[in-house]
């Protein structure tokens, strides 16, 4: 009785779909071998379910990470074409703003008993 030697799943690496049967077959990293040995397994030669859900939770949480980063990198681009506080005026035009703003009148206090420069006489 000849029996099949059980190779253990050190890790899936990748997923495909055939399209001749269908199935999905999965890139495997075999336990004690260099990467020389790496095969592509029908989802039916592989005894790991660990393994595999192992691969999927890895591959959600990269997706997911990836549009995070994707997020941070719109958020700061964003920033980046957004002109700040001192960029919004140049010197040229504070100095062109402060042109056009007049100086206030300044009036004169009166001494006491002064009524005014009307040179009328009683």
């Amino acid at each position: 009785m000849s029996k099949e030697p059980q190779y253990l799943v050190q890790a899936v690496l990748e997923h495909r779909r055939n399209k001749k049967s269908r199935k999905n077959e999965y890139l495997i990293k075999w336990l004690g071998y260099d990467h020389t040995h790496n095969s592509w397994e029908p989802e039916d030669n592989i005894n790991d379910d660990v393994a595999i859900a192992d691969y999927f939770a890895d591959k959600k949480r990269e997706k997911e990470g990836k549009a995070r980063l994707k997020e941070l990198l719109r958020k700061k681009k964003e920033l980046e074409e957004t002109p700040s506080d001192s960029e919004v005026f140049s010197d040229k035009e504070d100095d062109a703003a402060a042109d056009d703003v007049e100086a206030p009148e300044v009036k004169k206090a009166r001494k006491d008993g002064e009524r005014g420069s009307s040179s009328r006489t009683h």
